[in-house]
């Protein structure tokens, strides 16, 4: 199903690297069959919020005449809201810091949709990274293994310090990967159906999920561009059946996504114990 993508670039330099960025996104998202747009800030007049508390205070409209309304609306109408900056200063750039601000007096409207975000920045100090990161709140992750060998994933292991790893499929080749893997308990977030798709995979039964599963290394499917593939429950779906799995590896694999995600460990308790009644009522 076709859904409305729309892209917020915020860079003030067309053809910077965050707006090449968005181009990408749009090009993979047209392909794909989606409705797509590409809103360019430094193009808009978009006035900083003035904190009148018009829109919070007594529900109206935001008195000020500019673009900001328009775009707010767009985001409102969208399934998919990717939204991109350029680093300076070690955060967003002001331009969509101001974008977002201008979103108070609809914000509660924005929801139940896919959100990207595109961060760039032309730096090649790791130190410098490593506070933007912290500044930003981010979570250190590379995608790798997927279209590159095993030294794409040592890299981003050994030289950034990665998190997590986006796809590995290549580290199941290579057992003193998958040790240090399981050892430094690093997940790998695994696309099967994006990874049969690039041929990555030669099918979901040769997919690699299992290999790492089963050698301790932690695992988590995710849905690799939702815009372009197949949703998350479609995703799950489509891999129990491909690929056998089992309703303790299944259980294990989502409860991964969980625990090594970027916030969502405070969700555990919870998931727990839908598990455990769900496996209760199944034993009755």
């Amino acid at each position: 199903m076709a859904k409305k993508v729309l892209i917020i670039s915020s860079s003030p330099r067309k053809g910077g690297n965050s707006d090449l960025l968005c181009d990408e996104f749009m090009k993979g998202a047209l392909e794909a069959g989606n409705e797509v747009e590409k809103i360019v800030l430094k193009d808009k007049t978009v006035h900083p919020c003035t904190g009148c508390s018009v829109c919070s205070m007594y529900g109206k409209p935001c008195p000020q005449k500019d673009d900001a309304a328009e775009i707010v609306e767009k985001m409102i109408a969208a399934d998919v809201i990717v939204m991109a900056t350029p680093v300076y200063f070690y955060t967003m750039c002001g331009q969509m810091k101001i974008m977002i601000d201008r979103c108070c007096a609809r914000y509660t409207e924005i929801t139940n949709k896919e959100f990207y975000f595109i961060i760039a920045a032309a730096e090649d100090n790791k130190a410098m990274m490593e506070r933007t990161i912290d500044e930003m709140g981010l979570f250190l992750t590379a995608h790798a293994g997927e279209d590159g060998g095993a030294d794409n994933i040592w890299d981003a292991l050994l030289k950034l310090d990665v998190q997590r790893i986006d796809h590995g499929c290549r580290a199941a080749e290579h057992p003193e990967l998958m040790e240090y893997l399981q050892e430094h308990q690093i997940l790998c977030a695994m696309c099967p159906s994006g990874n049969v798709y690039s041929g990555a995979a030669a099918s979901f039964e040769a997919h690699p999920l299992l290999t790492l599963l089963h050698s301790g290394v932690p695992v988590s499917i995710s849905s690799d561009d939702p815009p372009y593939t197949c949703s998350m429950t479609e995703e799950l779906i489509l891999d129990a059946e491909k690929m056998g799995l089992t309703e303790a590896e299944l259980i294990q694999i989502i409860r991964n996504g969980f625990a090594y995600s970027i916030s969502g460990q405070h969700l555990l308790p919870q998931f727990d114990a839908w598990v455990e009644r769900f496996q209760q009522e199944g034993a009755q």
